[in-house]
Order: C-alpha cells, then structure tokens, then sequence
C-alpha cells in the first residue's frame, strides 16, 4: 500500500527518535495501535496530536502537519457555520410558530421601545434585560 505524506512522515520521525511504535505512542501519550494506524494512513491525528508531531518534525517536515492542521481547522470553521445557521433557523420557526407570537410581540415592543444604546452599555447585557 503506497503511503501519504503524512502516514510516511509520522514514521519518518518515529524511526529517527529510535523509538519503538509503543515508546512513540507513550511519549505522545497515545497507544501504539494508535501509532501503527497513523504509520498506515488508517486514521489521521487529531490537531493536539498534530501540533506535538510537528514539534518533533525537521523544519522541511513541518509542511505536513501545517497543512493538515488547516485542513481540519477548516473543517471545524465549516462545521461551525453549519451549526450556526441551524441554530438560526430554529430561532426563526421559534419565532414565527404562533404559540410564541406573545412573547415575540411584547420583545419586539421592548426593543421599540428600548434600543439599547451601543455607544455608552454593552448591548449583549442590554437585550438579555429585555428578555426578562
């Protein structure tokens, strides 16, 4: 099985410590099923495994791990904007679902009423207030 850059280099690394998969796995505090998986390419280190790999690599090895720390940062920031839009369209069913329409009317009143002046309070505290 040809392996990828990042499989090749974990082993890269291990190998020039002189470190069996098992001592490689207890200096990064991992077990060495786990180190034989990353030596394969079966699974791929976490970011907190990532960052420790890449401060044992050489500085032309150090690519590698950059470039798969972005890749799963920018999974996550994805992730996260998924989840925010979900997060928003709940509030808007919640928002139009007539059961609500009360308290949705007395809130829309109160900010009417009551904008919060941004230039002198904390306009998070302000809004929290009008929910009360």
């Amino acid at each position: 099985m040809p392996m990828n850059p990042l499989a090749e280099t974990i082993a890269k690394i291990r190998k020039r410590l002189g470190e069996s998969q098992n001592q490689f796995g207890q200096r990064l505090k991992i077990q060495q099923t786990t180190v034989s998986k990353y030596e394969l390419g079966t699974i791929v280190p976490g970011a907190f495994v990532l960052m420790q790999l890449a401060d044992l690599a050489l500085p032309a090895e150090k690519r590698v791990f950059a470039e798969e720390i972005g890749r799963q940062f920018g999974a996550m920031e994805s992730e996260a904007e998924k989840a925010a839009v979900r997060m928003f369209n709940k509030a808007a069913a919640w928002m139009a679902d007539p059961r609500n329409a009360p308290l949705v009317d007395r809130v829309t009143r109160k900010l009417g009423e009551e904008m919060p002046d941004t230039t002198t309070k904390n306009p998070i505290t302000e809004i929290q207030a009008l929910w009360v």
